[in-house]
């Protein structure tokens, strides 16, 4: 009996890893595309930006929307994702950094680096999406990668203290 159901156990896990291998290969076909194919769709749905993970696994991030609003979050490895606080900025800002995003010529060359502590940006299309991960302690990504994720994560920041110079809540 005991034999079987460590057999059970071996077969159900030899499944599932295959399952979510098949899955990872579907996510790369589509999350490299060209630039010409992120560029046909005018609006971007959001982008978000994060680093962490490390020895805590928590991730801090912001995530942009074509309206203007902007979230700021913390993922958590066992406790899922809390919004920290929402904010709208004018339209223009946010679709600036989309604009940016999409001109940058590592849109052609997906990026999917490892490590301990990352760094993570992807854009979300009508069509697709797109995301580039890097070593944060390396930052061993694209130079305007860098550059883009620097400028946008400071305008993030700004706006967070602005809101702490407020009072602001959630």
């Amino acid at each position: 009996m005991y034999y079987l159901l460590l057999s059970y156990t071996f077969l159900a896990f030899s499944l599932l890893g295959c399952s979510s291998s098949t899955q990872s290969k579907k996510e790369s076909k589509r999350q490299v595309m060209s630039k010409a194919a992120m560029a046909k769709s005018n609006d971007f749905i959001e982008i978000s930006l994060s680093s962490g993970g490390g020895y805590t696994g928590m991730y801090d991030g912001f995530t942009m929307f074509p309206d203007g609003r902007v979230t700021c979050w913390q993922r958590k490895p066992a406790g899922g994702e809390s919004i920290l606080w929402n904010t709208k900025v004018a339209q223009t800002k946010t679709a600036r950094f989309a604009a940016q995003l999409l001109a940058i010529d590592a849109l052609n060359k997906p990026l999917k680096k490892s490590g301990n502590a990352l760094t993570i940006v992807s854009i979300t299309t009508a069509d697709s999406t797109s995301t580039w991960s890097w070593n944060t302690m390396k930052n061993d990504a694209p130079p305007e990668l860098v550059q883009w994720y620097k400028g946008a994560a400071k305008f993030c920041r700004k706006l967070a203290q602005q809101r702490n110079n407020k009072g602001e809540e959630r």
